[in-house]
């Protein structure tokens, strides 16, 4: 458990090299024979803006320029900037069910009510948040069934309601934090989930379980932690699972086209790297308007994250993006700006107050 600010929190010192390497591995870490190599060929390529296509063939690294990106990665690791460096799969399409979970907290059983919810390895975040409602948690979880069972057991448990506000729409999810610049305010992206169905904003209908075998299964719980160290990760991943290099690879291809991994990449510790607040911002939006306004919500770079959610009686809001800046104040304003470019006068901003629990979900 951490509060959200701290000593041990300050903005780590990176290079100009550091910095767009973290942009770089944040967007995509490759996934090819001696990705480090890539990722410094890839570093070369890139122009004064530190922006290159990470899909572009850059051509052959030297063994030193690769041994320095892999020295960087390993090093970022070590300080914890980099939480995790693996697979970001797509929960619904391996045919988990997702929801966000909302509760009001009497304040001086908060901290109690908090680390009972935080003992389901089901919870991935738990947060204290501003506002009536305080305490936020999100599921991921086998089956509806299962997330109806932590509910129940939890109202029982503690005499307390809690809200289900699973999403029925997706307008954008991503979490990336431009720093090369020198700004950490997360930069404006085009998600997996938006492209696979070519309709940003779509209508989230329940899904089966994955058609996995056992080798999908072993691999996916590989990724869902972090790739081993060294030149060559993927031969290592699967000298661990019994299969050659080049499966490995094929199996991860296959993944992203099926819509299950959206990614390869490291996830930042954010407040390591200086992002200090965040907040998540509900919208009031009327009903023929929420997918227009969705869609603008999510043009921006400040939004990580844009989902439609039922209202709740006393709570009328449809729209619920997260935002991240340095400040209180910057995202004050960032959120401001969004309200009058949007039209959307009506919203309240959570500003995170504790953070509980922040972990991967765990799919096998």
């Amino acid at each position: 458990m951490e509060s959200s600010s701290g000593s041990g929190n300050e903005r780590p010192r990176l290079s100009e090299t550091d910095a767009r390497l973290l942009d770089l591995i944040q967007a995509d870490f490759p996934a090819v024979p001696r990705p480090y190599a890539e990722l410094a060929a890839r570093l070369a390529a890139a122009g004064p803006s530190g922006r290159t296509d990470p899909t572009r063939v850059t051509g052959a690294a030297t063994p030193r320029a690769e041994a320095e990106v892999m020295k960087a990665v390993g090093r970022f690791r070590a300080s914890g900037l980099i939480r995790r460096l693996g697979g970001v799969f797509d929960s619904r399409a391996l045919g988990l069910t997702t929801t966000l979970v909302a509760a009001r907290v009497p304040p001086d059983r908060l901290d109690d009510v908090a680390a009972m919810v935080s003992l389901y390895p089901e919870v991935t975040h738990n947060y204290a948040r501003e506002g009536p409602y305080n305490l936020w948690f999100t599921l991921v979880a086998g089956s509806p069934e299962r997330v109806a069972v932590i509910l129940d057991d939890l109202r029982k448990a503690t005499g307390i309601g809690f809200c289900d506000l699973p999403a029925d729409r997706i307008y954008k999810r991503e979490v990336r934090f431009r720093l090369y610049d020198g700004g950490t305010t997360p930069e404006a992206t085009t998600t997996a989930a938006e492209t696979a169905a070519g309709n940003p904003g779509r209508d989230l209908p329940a899904t089966g379980r994955a058609d996995l075998d056992e080798t999908d299964t072993a691999l996916i719980a590989a990724l869902q932690g972090d790739l081993p160290d060294g030149p060559r990760p993927y031969a290592r991943l699967g000298e661990a699972l019994g299969r050659s290099e080049g499966e490995v690879l094929a199996r991860i291809a296959a993944f992203r086209e099926r819509g299950w991994l959206r990614r390869l990449s490291a996830i930042l510790a954010h407040r390591r790297a200086g992002i200090q607040a965040n907040a998540m911002v509900v919208w009031q939006v009327p009903e023929e308007l929420l997918d227009q306004a969705g869609r603008s919500l999510a043009r921006s770079g400040a939004v990580t994250h844009c989902y439609a959610r039922p209202p709740l009686d006393g709570w009328p809001y449809r729209l619920y993006t997260m935002i991240h800046g340095r400040t209180r104040e910057e995202v004050t304003d960032l959120v401001r700006g969004l309200s009058l470019a949007t039209g959307l006068p009506s919203y309240q901003v959570l500003f995170s107050t504790r953070e509980y629990k922040k972990t991967s979900p765990q799919y096998f």
